[in-house]
């Protein structure tokens, strides 16, 4: 009985790997967006995951930069993982740069990573062009407790503080 589990278990895992890597990726991709939902052309919630991908497609430049502002060329924002890059000494830290075009004006989409009390926290920050107005921010976690730390993704009053 153990082995048929194991089997039909695996089967699925891998039946359905490049779905939930999709999914993941629409995810990470809305939760980025959200930091920028007050420039949505419809409100996120509401935007479908082709909406949300044609977003990333039609609207979004996807650049990495190395520790001293330069462009590193042939990889894309979406495939860097702070969490990884965190490890890494800081010389060699590579950080993504989401830039969201919408109606002739440029959001700029940062990642950040930190410490939180239990577990790590990271977000986005939104800035418009001058790089000093701060227009949006959205932030998660893994570990923090319920009604404190956790409130930070639990509760929007949190983040419209920015």
């Amino acid at each position: 009985m153990t082995l048929i589990v194991s089997l039909v278990l695996s089967l699925m895992f891998f039946g359905t790997k490049d779905i939930a890597a999709q999914n993941e990726a629409v995810f990470n991709k809305r939760a980025i967006l959200l930091a920028a939902a007050d420039y949505l052309p419809k409100p996120l919630d509401d935007m479908s995951d082709e909406e949300v991908l044609a977003v990333y497609a039609n609207d979004m430049e996807q650049l990495v930069l190395d520790m001293d502002g330069n462009i590193i060329e042939g990889v894309k924002a979406e495939d860097i993982d702070m969490a990884q890059e965190k490890k890494k000494d800081e010389v060699d830290r590579q950080l993504p740069l989401f830039v969201y075009e919408t109606g002739g004006e440029k959001i700029y989409l940062f990642s950040v990573r930190g410490v939180g009390l239990w577990d790590e926290i990271w977000g986005t920050i939104a800035v418009k062009n001058d790089l000093n107005t701060i227009v949006g921010a959205s932030f998660d976690h893994t570990g923090e407790t319920p009604g404190l730390g956790a409130e930070i993704k639990d509760n929007p009053a949190f983040a419209k503080q920015f």
